[in-house]
């Protein structure tokens, strides 16, 4: 399964970087879509192999046949009692062996060994999201008129109707945003102290909320988390 999972995660990341390779005429908007639409399948891909049912393909006869045969039952099961060539048959008949216990030992810490780098990445992306927490829960509450009326105005030309938390902190050297339904503005010491920019710099942000990048930013995380192994996916997120 997870063999299978990388050849496919292969191919849409492989695909999506020819896209992107072909559009290189196309607008920045518009290859941001195609990116992040082979993110999003690249994080549907396990999804759709646990939801989706699986194909029944049918298989030539020698295949199927070799498939039907289950070595360890066909070593471990009792011989009829009331057949007396059972014995010389079994002992003429090449024995198959029993799956060693050490096999199955590997196989479930090959199993731990995928999803370690994946738990570390996941649990990287975790402390990131509870930075900002902690960010939000330190900062201060910005009252300046030009930079509320600057944010007025913004929200007001992009049409924004949910209300966007304006706040300003010293452990920051640029301004940032995140959120969804009610997104925070958190500025910097030098962004505040130039209030000239304050409608240049709130409306570039409020373009991050609108484009949903912090959401973009995320997807790119999750991918790279899932199928950290496949070089294509780290390029697919970077582009």
């Amino acid at each position: 399964t997870l063999l299978l999972l990388a050849l496919k995660s292969l191919l849409v990341a492989a695909v999506t970087l020819g896209l992107l390779r072909l559009t290189r005429a196309r607008s920045a908007a518009e290859r941001s879509t195609i990116a992040h639409l082979g993110l999003f399948a690249l994080v549907a891909l396990p999804l759709a192999s646990l939801a989706l049912p699986a194909l029944d393909l049918p298989l030539p006869a020698p295949m199927a046949q070799m498939a039907t045969v289950d070595p360890v039952e066909r070593t471990t099961a009792p011989l009829p009692a009331r057949d007396k060539a059972a014995p010389i048959a079994a002992a003429m008949s090449p024995a198959v062996p029993a799956e060693p216990v050490w096999v199955g030992a590997l196989s479930g810490a090959a199993r731990y060994a995928f999803l370690l780098p994946t738990l570390v990445l996941i649990a990287l992306t975790l402390a990131a999201l509870l930075r900002l927490v902690g960010l939000r829960a330190r900062a201060d509450v910005l009252v300046d008129p030009d930079w509320l009326s600057a944010l007025a105005r913004a929200q007001r030309r992009m049409g924004f109707k949910n209300g966007t938390a304006l706040l300003w902190s010293d452990e920051l050297g640029s301004p940032v945003s995140w959120g969804l339904m009610r997104p925070v503005i958190l500025l910097n010491n030098a962004a505040v102290a130039a209030p000239e920019q304050a409608e240049a710099i709130i409306a570039h942000e409020l373009a991050h909320v609108v484009h949903l990048d912090w959401a973009k930013l995320i997807l790119a995380r999750v991918a790279t988390a899932t199928f950290w192994f496949n070089p294509l996916a780290w390029v697919l997120a970077r582009e």
